[in-house]
């Protein structure tokens, strides 16, 4: 067993990550960013009050999921009282499932309107994303190094 595996970033672990950044930075109200492991099945939710109301048509947000899947870039529909916009998580080596972003009291036609918005938080999630993966990926190397010179001091 190699000590290190618990930083090489498997995806929900990265998602923990990725949300503690995204949601310090994400509005109070109108805006709830949610990343859903698409293995695990768990979510995150920057209002999970408000996420709740999503998650009420779950059959339609897994339909959304596999319309991502099968290719599509961005997909927007309307479940409640929100448009929600789903799209792929993911960075350079890791899939991490999917990002959605809910904005409340609005319909599928205002957030059409708002997509260069919603794209540009798409984005920021993934270069978060990949940052954090970079990062976890240079101190699991930085650790091993260690551990190997200590080694050395202990044989020689």
């Amino acid at each position: 067993m190699n000590i290190f595996d618990s930083y090489s970033t498997p995806s929900h672990v990265l998602n923990g990550h990725i949300a503690k950044e995204l949601f310090s930075i994400a509005p109070e109200q109108g805006v709830i960013i949610a990343i859903a492991d698409e293995t695990s099945g768990k979510f995150w939710s920057s209002n999970d009050f408000g996420f709740r109301q999503v998650l009420s048509d779950r059959r339609k947000l897994e339909q959304m999921f596999a319309r991502v899947d099968d290719g599509c870039d961005h997909v927007l529909a309307q479940i409640s009282d929100f448009a929600v916009a789903v799209s792929q998580l993911s960075t350079k080596h890791t899939n991490c499932g999917y990002i959605v972003i809910a904005l409340e009291k609005t319909n599928c036609q205002s957030a059409l309107l708002r997509m260069e918005l919603i794209e540009m938080i798409i984005g920021q999630a993934n270069l978060i994303a990949g940052l954090i993966e970079t990062n976890n990926t240079l101190y699991c190397h930085e650790l091993e190094h260690i551990c190997a010179d200590t080694a050395e001091s202990y044989i020689d």
